[in-house]
């Protein structure tokens, strides 16, 4: 399973992350992609997930790292957002796999103009 898959499947099941993030078209409004779709750009509370640096295939084991951008009109949201989010995925099994999510929270990130969002990656 891809992990961006599999990181959308875990949030969409955990009624935390649910409470928060905002739907569109009764959808949440959480994606495996690194640009959120443009019908999203009215929304409030939204996650995007990708991959920000290249698998290293030289270890002896399999360690992808995924960021998960959880963007909130307010810096309240996102920081809520981000904690529900890492609440949902850390040290638990990734479906179909041996391996596990581990999940730190990063600096919020500010607006970067005023149609922007804050953002916390975790």
């Amino acid at each position: 399973m891809n992990g961006g898959v599999a990181i959308v499947s875990a949030l969409e099941a955990d009624s935390g992350v649910l409470a928060l993030v905002d739907t569109y078209n009764s959808t949440p409004c959480i994606t495996p992609e690194v640009k959120i779709p443009a019908d999203w750009a009215t929304k409030d509370s939204v996650i995007n997930i990708y991959t920000p640096v290249t698998t290293d295939k030289n270890t002896e084991y399999l360690s992808t790292q995924w960021t998960v951008n959880c963007r909130g009109a307010t810096q309240d949201k996102a920081e809520n957002l981000a904690r529900a989010v890492s609440n949902a995925l850390s040290r638990k099994a990734i479906n179909g796999t041996q391996g596990r999510f581990y999940c730190k929270e990063g600096f919020i990130l500010q607006p970067a103009n005023e149609d922007d969002n804050y953002n916390m990656p975790v």
